[in-house]
């Protein structure tokens, strides 16, 4: 018994010396993050209409307007760069939620199993990556390389909500889970 020595209490600090709590630094990065799953969710349905030309096809005369309408110093025919379909256009937009629902189960088995914060990482990092890959995969193989990239930034996107939902899980407390996930999720 002689052996065995006392143990010290360790001094742990009542409050830690940060500036802003750590479970508010967490909800600001899920913002951050959810906006940044947005702006690549969306960036192509706004950029797909300079990006091809589509032809606007009015089959009610009424809703055109009766007089010319006169255009001075501007152009008209604007250069289209790509010479897709409104079905092509549509299959663009529509192949970034393929790879969305694919992956919403299996990212959250991942999260639980790994981390969210592991999985949410990795799922932005491939979704940027492709994101920032489509001007070259549209210009190097047309409307299947914008299809591919597109699948692929839904397939990291897919376990963004599952992963962040483990992540709220485990660092805040039931009582603040209401006001963090308003923050966190008023990123998307």
């Amino acid at each position: 018994m002689d052996s065995i020595e006392k143990k010290q209490p360790i001094d742990i600090p009542d409050k830690p010396d940060y500036l802003i709590s750590q479970r508010y630094l967490i909800g600001l990065l899920g913002f951050l993050a959810f906006a940044l799953t947005y702006v690549q969710r969306f960036c192509l349905s706004m950029a797909i209409t300079e990006m091809a030309h589509t032809e606007h096809k009015v089959s009610n005369k009424s809703l055109q307007c009766p007089v010319p309408v006169l255009i001075r110093n501007q152009t008209v025919n604007k250069h289209y760069e790509f010479d897709w379909d409104e079905r092509t256009q549509g299959l663009i937009l529509s192949s970034f939620f393929w790879g969305y629902v694919l992956n919403h189960i299996p990212g959250a088995l991942i999260a639980e199993r790994y981390g969210g914060k592991y999985v949410l990482g990795f799922g932005l990092l491939v979704s940027t990556l492709a994101t920032l890959a489509t001007p070259l995969a549209a210009r190097s193989f047309g409307a299947v390389g914008i299809l591919c990239a597109r699948f692929i930034v839904g397939l990291g996107q897919g376990p963004a909500y599952p992963s962040m939902n483990v992540i709220l899980a485990q660092w805040v407390p039931k009582t603040e889970r209401g006001r963090m996930g308003a923050l966190v999720f008023a990123g998307e």
